[in-house]
């Protein structure tokens, strides 16, 4: 614990270092240039704006390393959840749908999911290194952060993905809003009704939660603009046409309380070419399958009559003599 600390202090020293040389060479630059007329006080007044904010846009300034700006603000950061009730917005973007079984009544879903919105004032770095926009970590910082645990609570099975590494996006902005983003694959439930078979349509829905905090702690709302995107034309599949899709936002009672629930739905109509053209097929070679038999048994039949006579006439001679 010792060694942390003091493994913090120093780079808190070499953070307070570099900016007072920094700021320290532009005040002197000035002074030099203007001197110590009215002129060379508005000078020091120039600079001294320098100093609260660098001039980012120049070039000039160079930023601390992400690793250093990390240490430093996690060193006192808790992971409790800040005052409640923690607004947390969420915004989908489907990337792929690859499979609706009618036999298990399910779909399988490729998303990026995002939870963001909440400010953590001990994450704040604007005042450290003012000219970052944002602060990306790795994902073996995100278990050390607090989050509203937002899951797909209807599926029957949902993982992040790792190719190579597991997709998780943690990005920390200057005032301390942080950012948490996802890439999953999820199976959920898909409702079907076969009576009007195959004029039947299918829906399938995604239901998400955060499965560790009721309303009064987090309060779960979609994303105010486009909540809900795609990045193909379409998701159509071979035997599916998508013909819908929506989102609302309801309030579930448990007996734990009141949780926030998002609601993705997506209407699927059966394809009627697909089956059309399945159903041609398959008359198709049926009837081929007719024409052929209708010719070859007849022959069959009689060069099984021919061999069979000409044994018997054959058998039948032999005996008489």
């Amino acid at each position: 614990m010792v060694f942390s600390d003091t493994l913090h202090y120093f780079a808190h020293l070499r953070f307070l270092y570099w900016n007072l040389c920094h700021h320290f060479q532009t005040l002197l630059l000035e002074v030099m240039v203007f001197g110590t007329s009215s002129t060379g006080v508005d000078a020091l007044h120039r600079a001294h704006h320098m100093v609260r904010r660098p001039d980012c846009d120049a070039g000039h300034h160079k930023g601390s390393k992400a690793q250093d700006l990390a240490q430093i603000i996690m060193h006192n950061y808790s992971s409790l959840a800040e005052p409640a009730p923690v607004e947390v917005l969420v915004e989908i973007t489907i990337q792929d749908i690859s499979d609706i079984s009618a036999i298990t009544g399910t779909f399988v879903i490729d998303f990026w999911i995002s939870a963001f919105g909440w400010i953590v004032g001990g994450l704040a770095f604007d005042h450290l290194d003012p000219c970052r926009k944002n602060l990306s970590l790795d994902h073996d910082m995100e278990p050390r952060l607090w989050s509203p645990n937002v899951c797909v609570v209807n599926s029957k099975l949902t993982k992040v993905h790792d190719s190579p590494k597991p997709n998780i996006l943690l990005m920390i902005f200057p005032n301390g809003t942080v950012w948490l983003n996802y890439r999953v694959r999820s199976e959920a439930p898909c409702r079907m009704d076969l009576r009007t078979f195959p004029l039947d349509s299918i829906k399938c829905t995604l239901l998400l939660e955060s499965y560790s905090y009721n309303s009064a702690e987090v309060s779960l709302r979609w994303l105010e603009w486009s909540p809900v995107s795609t990045v193909k034309d379409d998701y159509n599949l071979p035997d599916f046409k998508m013909s819908n899709m929506t989102y609302d936002a309801v309030t579930e009672t448990y007996t734990a309380g009141l949780w926030h629930r998002l609601a993705l739905k997506l209407l699927y109509s059966r394809s009627i070419a697909e089956i059309s053209l399945r159903r041609t097929k398959g008359s198709e070679l049926g009837a081929a399958i007719d024409k052929a038999a209708s010719i070859a048994f007849p022959i069959a039949f009689a060069l099984f009559n021919m061999a069979y006579w000409i044994y018997y006439m054959s058998l039948s001679s032999r005996t008489r003599h």
